[in-house]
């Protein structure tokens, strides 16, 4: 009986020791290059209430966004190399694009006092290029939590600017023109991820992002920029596949 309580004993602990052993193996190498492919849904606040006053004619343009809360399809793509920084932490460092679907900036157009001129509609697509960087902890084998974070540029293109008029004694109305906008842009998040092999790994992730501003451009007679907005934020839930090697 003593000499198998020893055997099970012995058994276990080597199981143990192996499974561990596996579950670290990527940790422990000196460097390793991770490809991961995320996408999922995300939900915006689009556009801002503002208003343009035109050099001429003096009429100011109150935009007015309808739209509280929407939601795009996001997608990403990050090359990153992973370096051990303790036997259970280890971080990566990497460059990463991610693009989201067109995001639909609806509203009301007054002028003046007249608060119900037209309605107004135009589609913001955004890119983002970013350093990406990730702080993991391996010390619990069914699940990794990490923690992730990116800085970089911000690409914008507002476009499909159109309008409904609804009061017929304002039948002119500015145009504006397709622009594209290349600002400052971050993001950070959180999430847990689950090594499937030795090669691949499993993510459930939430990301806030900055896309940076977004603007119209100029109706070509008295104003130089049209509506848009110093931010586009996102809250993003993110499913990831990623391959080490």
């Amino acid at each position: 009986m003593y000499k198998a309580l020893i055997v099970i004993a012995s058994y276990l602990f080597s199981m143990n020791t192996l499974a561990g052993s596996m579950g670290a193996h990527k940790v422990v190498e000196d460097w390793l290059a991770v490809i991961t492919v995320a996408g999922g849904p995300a939900w915006t606040n689009p556009g801002r209430t503002q208003i343009l006053y035109p050099s001429f004619p003096d009429q100011s343009q109150h935009f007015t966004p309808e739209i509280s809360s929407t939601s795009i399809g996001v997608g990403a793509i990050t090359f990153s190399l992973q370096h051990a920084l303790s036997p259970e932490v280890f971080g990566q460092l990497g460059v990463g694009v991610s693009v989201a679907s067109d995001v639909q900036v609806r509203g009301i157009l007054g002028i003046n006092d007249a608060t119900r001129v037209a309605l107004y509609q135009y589609q913001v697509a955004p890119v983002r290029a970013e350093l990406k960087g990730k702080l993991i902890y391996a010390g619990h084998y069914l699940v990794q939590p990490y923690l992730s974070s990116g800085i970089g540029l911000g690409l914008t293109h507002s476009h499909h600017y159109k309008t409904i008029i609804l009061d017929e004694a304002y039948n002119t109305l500015s145009l504006f023109k397709d622009h594209s906008d290349t600002t400052f842009a971050y993001s950070v998040g959180a999430g847990l991820q689950k090594n499937i092999t030795q090669a691949w790994q499993l993510g459930l992730g939430y990301e806030f992002a900055d896309w940076g501003a977004n603007n119209l451009g100029g109706d070509g007679k008295s104003l130089a920029q049209g509506p848009g907005s110093p931010h586009l934020y996102t809250h993003e839930l993110l499913i990831s596949v990623s391959y080490l090697f």
